[in-house]
């Protein structure tokens, strides 16, 4: 076996990218917690799935968020863009 059959090739779309890097760190970090005693070794770690689910579907009950998170989205998007001046 040569060593480009061992070599993973990663192609374009590999990994779909749905939040920000900040947004993911947060989010892994809240994974990293055990439900139940943190000194219990038979503490639940969730699938980061569930976890960002239960984020989602928790913070849309919220009054208002959807309309914030749609003005944070539109910020966000048009301070990205680069606007040439006239």
């Amino acid at each position: 076996m040569n060593d480009d059959t061992r070599v993973k090739k990663v192609t374009p779309g590999f990994r779909s990218i749905l939040v920000s890097e900040a947004a993911f760190d947060k989010l892994k970090k809240l994974q990293r917690l055990t439900y139940g005693h943190q000194s219990d070794p038979n503490g639940v770690r969730f699938d980061l799935k569930d976890v960002v689910s239960a984020v989602v579907l928790e913070a849309l009950e919220i009054e208002d968020l959807p309309q914030r998170a749609l003005d944070r989205t539109a910020r966000t998007v048009f301070s990205s863009l680069n606007i040439p001046k006239e």
